[in-house]
């Protein structure tokens, strides 16, 4: 059985339906939702308890940083980082290894972002802007190739991929490793 973990940054309507999707496939599913800059560090650190085999980031992406959301300065912990998750916080804190790593944030797969997420990792993203319904026909076809068709990671990305213009958008890292 296939074990995700969907962090569902900022809205959360699009995790959700992947979520559904995948529970009829079989998967075990686990989200978390996340509402501040800890929340986000505790999914790329590893310290959420439950041995993902895919990591999705789900949310919004510009300029190649993970959108989060804004919180009043008074809300945030100290030492919290304040802000988007550029290069810097997400070099920092990746400690996830071995793993398949997705993101939906758009942009997140065109710069040194995905160099860092595919250091010890597979990585998926889009390396631009695409339109919120290909995102989830792209993560649909994805995995519903790797669950009922039973091909590698790469393979389904390859087919989800060939969808149309936008869901040609998503890159794809091979680890390092």
């Amino acid at each position: 059985m296939l074990r995700i973990l969907i962090a569902a940054i900022g809205d959360s309507i699009e995790a959700e339906a992947i979520r559904q999707v995948l529970e009829s496939f079989g998967c075990l599913v686990l989200t978390k939702y996340i509402g501040r800059p800890n929340d986000l560090i505790s999914v790329l650190s590893g310290a959420i308890p439950f041995d993902a085999d895919i990591v999705m980031l789900s949310g919004h992406g510009e300029d190649g940083a993970i959108i989060l959301p804004t919180l009043a300065d008074s809300v945030y912990t100290k030492n919290e980082p304040k802000g988007n998750f550029s290069l810097a916080e997400i070099d920092l804190y990746l400690k996830l290894t071995g793993k398949t790593i997705i993101s939906t944030c758009c942009t997140t797969g065109a710069s040194d972002v995905a160099a860092v997420f595919s250091k010890e990792n597979n990585y998926i993203a889009p390396d631009d802007y695409v339109e919120g319904n290909a995102v989830l026909l792209f993560m649909v076809d994805f995995f519903y190739q790797v669950i009922q068709r039973n091909l590698s990671i790469e393979d389904a990305w390859k087919h989800a991929r060939s969808l149309d213009d936008e869901t040609a958008r998503f890159a794809f890292y091979k680890s390092n490793l």
